[in-house]
């Protein structure tokens, strides 16, 4: 439950993927995992351009935390726990600031593969470079850069 905000993060995958083994034999966690599974494994279809549809992911999103809070719930009342479907779906603590790095870096990664793709390379000025990080790192700013230098 301690992932349940970050479902890319390989912590949250790993629990998942040992569900089955451990609730084996317990019918009601290994079937909510089954339909959450599936669910997760069949992300919407591209169309002919090859773009996924705004609705189709609309409506993919939307049934993941519900999959998700199914999920949970079947495993804590195995446990003996008593817990809410809406406090296990909507109670997960997720900082703005996590949300925006991810997006940055898909963003990033996405935008270099596309160059790369393409066969542009990255160019990357060493010069102009270590002038801005000098500023930066200027004794001024109470900062200083390897080797020594300010």
């Amino acid at each position: 439950m301690a992932t349940r905000g970050a479902p890319l993060s390989p912590g949250h995958v790993e629990g998942l993927n040992v569900v089955d083994v451990e609730f084996y034999g317990v019918e009601r966690v290994v079937s909510a995992w089954r339909a959450y599974h599936d669910h997760l494994t069949h992300y919407p279809e591209p169309d002919a351009s090859g773009k996924v549809s705004d609705a189709a992911l609309s409506t993919w999103s939307a049934r993941s935390p519900d999959l998700l809070a199914d999920l949970l719930f079947e495993m804590a009342s195995h446990l003996k726990l008593q817990m809410d479907k809406v406090a296990l779906k909507r109670a997960a603590y997720f900082p703005r600031g996590h949300y925006e790095i991810e997006q940055e870096t898909t963003a990033i990664r996405k935008g270099l593969a596309s160059m790369l793709s393409k066969g542009y390379l990255p160019v990357v000025d060493v010069v102009r470079a270590r002038e801005e990080l000098e500023k930066i790192a200027s004794p001024s700013a109470g900062g200083s850069l390897p080797g020594g230098k300010a």
